[in-house]
């Protein structure tokens, strides 16, 4: 899980998630996977000059959640009869 994009408000809760695609990029390498990061050491290992490639990948990236913070809901009063 990644940190919010906006830090919540003085009595915000957390009222659900947004998921994200990770970035592909050179040096984009925080979101890698386990199969990327593995390929990423390999490629270094054999060939240090393509070693970015793999973070250049889309596949070799996780998908993340970020928290989405808001004013809590209304509690509901139930009346019993």
């Amino acid at each position: 899980m990644a940190a919010p994009m906006h830090p919540p408000a003085p009595g915000d809760t957390i009222i659900g998630y947004e998921m994200f695609e990770g970035e592909p990029g050179c040096c984009q390498c925080t979101t890698l996977s386990r199969e990327g990061a593995l390929a990423v050491l390999i490629a270094v290992l054999l060939c240090p000059c393509v070693a970015c490639v793999p973070c250049c990948m889309r596949s070799m990236h996780d998908p993340y959640q970020v928290p989405v913070y808001g004013k809590p809901a209304p509690v509901q009063q139930y009346k019993t009869v």
